[in-house]
């Protein structure tokens, strides 16, 4: 029972081909399918990084050229600011002129010279502009007496030829130089605010003459009061900035006040309290690029669309610009980079799939084919052990031979003919008339002795007669 049992467990010949061939076929094709798949996976990851790095390229290459663009108009603006202040200084003290020179016209014939200067004067001193900072100072040509000083009234009614600023120039009296030397002129000089005491700030005015009473009549302003003129200015400009699609243009102050955002709800705070979608603070990060030199950096961040309940990256180039203390930030979403990458995706997936259902095709046709193949050359290897089979249970009862023209492999058919030499009477007498020669002429009993020192042949004499072919 248990040597049936044994017999059955053991593999068929016949099956052996067939099992072999799909033994080699499924190992092959989980070998070249792991290959493929980590093929593809590379492919794919290589054609995402590729896009992603082209298009990564040309978003710095966007907030770059736009942060130049930034940079250029606001260097112009500041080159612009000597010219403004002129400007400007020059339409406003011709106001006091063509009024001090309008009164004197009227009055001249009309009153005395000491009542009209005073009629002038005080006909200019409530004058103002720049929000009240404007104003006016008149004094005399001869010795720099003040008849006015609408800012400082106190230094009224006295000569201050003798007037020097913070660094020592001798204020009055170099204007009244200028106004000898060509009628009219810009002169800078430090002087206080009125609102900030104990400090003195770099001013510019500028004088011309008035020949009628041999004054000089001037007007000035703070150079920081017209650069933060100007800065308006560049921050009024730089809230309409946008290009492409969604890039726009921010600036935070060196303390980090957010001046300019496209979100108008963050102007004012500190920009180290921004967060992104993800709640990572890229307001820090902001700052903390700027803070690594002038060149300026890139950073990435999640922002929150408004109109979707979707997020999308966001790019941002940093640069510090330090002749007012400022930070200037160009920023544009990558949705365009996200939307290219998903598609891609889906591209490459497909051609995964296309690809996968040809493998699968191939396979299948290929165990259909080698199992074609295996299960005929099955047949002919169970045809071949059945005529073995058979032959042995007949060659004891009948002589048997094999028919050789019935085998279809050389093995077999080798076996067929030995087979039928065991069962061929000719060869089995022949087989024992050798025996028997070999016997008399004592090579049993030399070959017994050699295999068993010491012991006669004649001891076992059933070794000695027993010499037949060899057991197949």
């Amino acid at each position: 029972m248990v040597k049936n049992l044994a017999r059955r467990k053991k593999t068929s010949l016949s099956a052996a081909p067939f099992r072999a061939a799909i033994f080699v076929i499924l190992t092959m094709s989980g070998i070249l399918g792991l290959f493929w798949a980590y093929d593809e996976y590379l492919s794919y990851r290589f054609a995402l990084d590729s896009i992603r790095q082209r298009y990564l390229h040309q978003y710095q290459n966007r907030l770059i050229e736009e942060m130049e663009s930034v940079i250029d108009f606001v260097e112009y603006r500041r080159s612009q600011t000597d010219q403004l202040i002129e400007g400007e200084l020059r339409d406003k003290v011709q106001t006091a002129y063509t009024t001090a020179a309008h009164l004197y016209s009227l009055y001249k014939n009309e009153i005395g010279q000491e009542e009209l200067k005073t009629m002038i004067v005080e006909a200019i001193r409530p004058l103002r502009w720049e929000t009240g900072k404007g104003y006016y100072f008149i004094g005399r040509m001869t010795d720099g007496y003040l008849e006015l000083d609408a800012n400082f009234p106190e230094m009224e009614k006295a000569s201050q030829l003798e007037f020097r600023d913070a660094n020592g120039a001798y204020v009055f009296k170099d204007m009244i130089d200028i106004v000898n030397e060509r009628g009219a002129g810009v002169y800078r000089y430090l002087w206080p605010k009125p609102e900030v005491d104990g400090r003195n700030y770099p001013k510019v005015s500028i004088v011309r003459s008035f020949e009628p009473f041999n004054w000089f009549i001037g007007t000035g302003i703070y150079e920081d009061d017209m650069q933060a003129q100007v800065k308006e200015d560049v921050l009024s400009r730089l809230k309409k900035i946008h290009f492409d699609k969604n890039g726009t243009v921010a600036c935070f102050s060196a303390e980090g006040v957010t001046l300019v955002d496209f979100d108008e709800m963050r102007s004012g705070r500190n920009v180290s309290t921004l967060v992104d979608a993800h709640d990572t603070p890229f307001g820090r990060q902001l700052q903390a690029m700027a803070q690594t030199g002038n060149n300026g950096g890139f950073i990435e961040y999640m922002r929150h669309r408004s109109d979707t309940t979707e997020d999308v990256a966001r790019m941002s180039y940093v640069k510090a610009y330090p002749a007012w203390n400022w930070v200037f930030v160009t920023s544009i979403d990558m949705d365009e980079m996200e939307e290219t990458i998903q598609r891609e995706s889906s591209r490459h997936l497909k051609v995964v799939y296309r690809e996968v259902a040809v493998f699968l095709f191939l396979f299948v046709l290929t165990i259909a084919v080698v199992g074609i193949i295996t299960y005929f050359h099955s047949l002919k290897i169970k045809h071949g052990i059945s005529l073995f089979t058979d032959f042995f249970k007949d060659a004891a009862d009948r002589k048997f031979k094999f028919n050789e023209d019935e085998f279809q492999y050389a093995e077999f058919a080798a076996l067929g003919e030995f087979a039928n030499r065991m069962v061929d009477p000719g060869r089995q007498d022949q087989a024992r008339h050798a025996a028997q020669d070999f016997d008399d002429d004592g090579g049993l009993a030399e070959r017994d002795q050699r295999l068993h020192p010491g012991q006669d042949a004649r001891d076992h004499p059933q070794r000695a007669r027993v010499y037949r072919l060899p057991e197949q």
